[in-house]
């Protein structure tokens, strides 16, 4: 996303952390079922706050 490449590497790890955590939760699980439930809440939950974190760093990273 362009707003992405807008924050400074700070903030544009502080947005990635999570998939990193994310993946490495993934990598460890050997359950399919527990694969899908942790895919399923980060779709519906995590990602949501991410992208909106991203927009709020990025508006405030314009305004200042």
């Amino acid at each position: 996303m362009a707003e992405f490449s807008a924050l400074n590497d700070e903030q544009q790890e502080q947005v990635t952390r999570p998939f990193n955590e994310f993946n490495a939760a993934i990598e460890r699980q050997k359950l399919i079922a527990v694969i899908r439930d942790t895919l399923r809440r980060f779709e519906e939950r995590d990602y949501q706050l991410l992208l909106s974190r991203q927009t709020a760093l990025g508006q405030s990273a314009t305004v200042a």
